[in-house]
């Protein structure tokens, strides 16, 4: 969340302050802001797929155990 924040902050700084001028600092920001916000994007995937996953397999063992 805070690096989306520091991204749309940047874009605004850029469009406004500088007349759509990228200076080197801006451009490495808006870089390394997207490009941490897209790997904890997909962490989370990650995450939440394994454990879905994890969870699914705990219910089937726990219902097959139930029904012996």
């Amino acid at each position: 969340m805070d690096s989306a924040l520091t991204f749309a902050t940047a874009l605004v700084n850029i469009c406004a302050a500088r007349g759509r001028h990228w200076l080197v600092t801006a451009f490495v920001t808006v870089v390394v802001t997207t490009s941490t916000t897209l790997i904890a994007i997909i962490i989370y995937m990650i995450y939440v797929g394994l454990t879905n996953s994890a969870w699914g397999k705990h219910r089937a063992m726990k219902e097959a155990h139930v029904a012996q």
